[in-house]
């Protein structure tokens, strides 16, 4: 799909048949793409731990020069780049569930030159023509895109109208400078440290002392980065991401439990992503790391040392964080699972990934309501009455 040629040749629009035996032939193009290994568990891993890393060499990226002046554009494309990595990681995982199938023994896997390639050819080649393909098929089902194709040369080209683009460039523009607490800009503050300027605001900006002690307290031991979770320290961070938000009001109920229930356990899994990330990365950067601890990046744990250790940061009991992990979880109770709705992704039986740039790059309040109207829409057209009457803020 190309834009018109400059010379006067008359178009011809794609019929109904057309399109659909196009997008048949994306959608085969697209099954054939490689996958970084044979077994579902292993890739499944493989790609989240690819993309972690490769999201946070973009994220190091742009921590360099977030708070300077005129940044405006760069953290524009930086957020774009990480919701568009969103579309690309569902459709691939998406991919190695409908061509793969779990082992009968679930086999320890290492990153490797040939899997970490493969890996990222899928979900920067692949997956992300794929996501823009779906989009503008999308676009042609909703009767807001037609195709077209040049009779000579026989290229095809979608045409868009322009208030939804503009539309689409509006929306990650007001996503870059927002007001309300983002776990985001607490990320790239992380990665800002330990010192940064902030010359719009005129100050210095510095880790707090917490932050030292978790980046103080990781070791190096056989070409790993080790370290321990202290309670004293994951409440800190914990207490800097339990922030209130606008979006959702306290009454609305989710059938894994209410606001605050949502908001404690989100802020604890933001508080254990953050902590594995400093750990891991400063940890492998002041001790020399080759590959700045690649293969760890992407933090997995069984699903029930998950619940635990959520439940010791928020001082919760398990047995009321346990739901909110199982509807976080990639896939339950939905046909059509979403990473950014269920970030969660199994690796094992009874083993997550918890891929914490990912994680910390969502609007959790937001796709916790898309989640509820995926999996239970019923009970959220039964909350809905919620939202009567309340104001909304537009920037």
């Amino acid at each position: 799909m190309s834009e018109p040629f400059s010379y006067d040749v008359p178009l011809k629009e794609l019929s109904g048949d057309d399109v659909a035996a196009l997008e048949h032939s994306v959608d085969a193009r697209f099954d054939t793409t490689p996958l970084p290994t044979p077994e579902l568990y292993s890739a499944r891993w493989v790609i989240c731990t690819v993309g972690e890393d490769l999201q946070r060499l973009l994220l190091v990226r742009a921590a360099e020069s977030w708070h300077l002046p005129n940044s405006r554009t760069q953290r524009g494309e930086f957020v774009r780049r990480l919701d568009h990595y969103k579309y690309c990681l569902r459709h691939a995982l998406n991919l190695a569930s409908r061509q793969l199938t779990p082992g009968a023994q679930i086999e320890a896997v290492t990153i490797d030159a040939n899997n970490y390639n493969v890996a990222t050819k899928l979900l920067f080649g692949g997956s992300s023509d794929y996501a823009v393909a779906t989009r503008i098929f999308s676009s042609y089902h909703a009767d807001e895109t037609k195709f077209f194709k040049d009779p000579i040369s026989g290229v095809i080209h979608a045409e868009r109208g322009k208030r939804r683009a503009q539309y689409g460039a509006l929306e990650v523009l007001l996503g870059t400078d927002s007001e309300d607490f983002s776990p985001l800009l607490c990320l790239v503050g992380l990665f800002c440290g330990p010192v940064f300027w902030i010359p719009q605001a005129d100050l210095i900006g510095s880790w707090t002392q917490a932050i030292h002690d978790i980046v103080r307290r990781a070791k190096r031991k056989n070409n790993q980065i080790r370290y321990q979770l202290i309670t004293r320290l994951a409440r800190d961070l914990y207490d800097m991401f339990n922030a209130s938000t606008g979006t959702l009001p306290d009454t609305w109920r989710f059938p894994w439990g209410d606001v605050p229930l949502s908001r404690a356990c989100v802020a604890a899994l933001h508080a254990l992503c953050a902590y594995h990330l400093l750990s891991i990365h400063f940890g492998s950067k002041k001790t020399n790391l080759m590959g700045w601890g690649m293969d760890q990046i992407c933090l997995t744990l069984d699903t029930a040392d998950l619940i635990r250790e959520l439940a010791r940061i928020s001082g919760i009991e398990t047995s009321l964080v346990a739901p909110v992990v199982d509807a976080l979880t990639w896939g339950v109770d939905t046909d059509a699972p979403d990473p950014a709705l269920q970030p969660l992704i199994p690796v094992g039986r009874q083993k997550l990934a918890v891929p914490a740039i990912l994680i910390l790059s969502s609007n959790w309040a937001r796709n916790m309501l898309s989640l509820h109207a995926r999996v239970s829409q019923p009970t959220f057209d039964a909350s809905s009455s919620v939202f009567e009457g309340r104001p909304i803020s537009v920037r």
